[in-house]
């Protein structure tokens, strides 16, 4: 279920008008307007008095539900009976409230804040929280071998099969933050799997530009309650697994969302040869983390990608039993932007499953 955010000037079914906001409490604007939160005041012009914003229906749960967002469907309490709702003038900015909590039942909603609000206690009763409302997300996304750097050492092009092949890092760049722009919280980044791991357990040490460990490491003590989400593919998606489940040991985070796109390691992790280039983790990765969604290759049409991933170990059978969704694709290992917006659950997709979770905390 969808409710939008109620901005300053939008309207009540009777009219009213919802003020800027002028508290103390978290609030930012959105198309030039400030968003509104529970305890705003609003200029009913049906009833001539000023009333103030109450909630009503779920919502997604704060540490001070008196600061939280106002949203469509909310009430107004002035002296109109009975009271009159807010309506939404914009569709963008919105909250996915399935699995929410309603904050209170309307009898006891409408006579405790009514109470406050009259005895002059209104500045009192929304306090702000120490918490800020608006919660970033970091989602680191992995290539594999070949996608950010050549799979050759020196990192020179000797041919086009061993890279850059930027599948992964394309992706992210041409389609997938232009389907999140309008998620102004959402802070992605692109990792070859050689940058994927605090590097301790991994078959080959690798320097690198970028480590995700220690920028996933940063992004939480700067936001505690910041989400992570891993997105890998072939040796990328092994080494998401294992980054996640190295940050938890770490007790730096449990990972929000993994998505691990047909998986690949199983053969070159135990192999342990410094000439196959391969920088991922010795030992199988076992992650724990909140929803994992892992995709495995059967392709409708075998094609030379394929043959590479299956070289190097399609890794299916713990992802199988453990991967909250596991799905099996008719597409060929190199197809990471068909595999990430094929509909494999309820008619969605790894990219919109990904999409709902950033604009859960935006």
């Amino acid at each position: 279920m969808i409710r939008y955010h109620i901005l300053e000037g939008d309207v009540t079914t009777a009219g009213g008008i919802v003020q800027r906001h002028t508290g103390s409490g978290q609030t930012f604007k959105w198309h030039g307007k400030l968003t509104s939160n529970l305890g705003d005041k609003v200029n009913c012009s049906a009833c001539g008095s000023v009333g103030y914003i109450a909630p009503k229906g779920l919502r997604r749960p704060f540490d001070n539900m008196k600061q939280a967002p106002a949203l469509n469907g909310d009430l107004c309490i002035c002296k109109c009976n009975p009271p009159p709702e807010l309506k939404n003038s914009q569709t963008t900015l919105l909250q996915n409230v399935a699995g929410g909590i309603v904050v209170n039942n309307t009898p006891n909603l409408l006579s405790g804040f009514a109470s406050s609000y009259n005895a002059g206690q209104q500045a009192e009763q929304f306090a702000p929280s120490k918490d800020p409302e608006f919660v970033p997300s970091f989602t680191a996304f992995i290539g594999g071998a070949a996608d950010k750097y050549p799979f050759f050492y020196g990192d020179k092009k000797v041919a086009d099969g061993l890279g850059p092949t930027r599948i992964v890092g394309d992706y992210r760049t041409i389609i997938f933050l232009k389907r999140i722009n309008h998620i102004k919280s959402a802070e992605t980044k692109y990792y070859g799997y050689e940058e994927a791991y605090a590097g301790k357990t991994v078959t080959v040490k690798s320097k690198r530009p970028d480590n995700a460990f220690s920028d996933i490491q940063a992004f939480v003590k700067k936001h505690p309650k910041g989400q992570v989400n891993l997105v890998g593919h072939s040796l990328g998606g092994w080494n998401a697994a294992g980054l996640a489940e190295e940050l938890l040991d770490a007790k730096i985070c449990q990972v929000n969302l993994l998505i691990t796109i047909d998986p690949v390691g199983v053969f070159l992790s135990y192999a342990d040869n410094p000439l196959t280039r391969a920088q991922i983790y010795y030992w199988m990765p076992k992650p724990k983390v909140k929803k994992w969604i892992s995709i495995t290759c059967d392709p409708k049409s075998y094609q030379p990608d394929d043959a590479i991933a299956d070289a190097g170990g399609q890794w299916e059978k713990y992802p199988k039993n453990n991967a909250t969704i596991f799905h099996k694709t008719k597409h060929s290992h190199g197809n990471f932007q068909s595999m990430m917006q094929e509909k494999i659950y309820q008619n969605k997709s790894c990219e919109q499953i990904l999409i709902e979770q950033l604009e859960v905390v935006k």
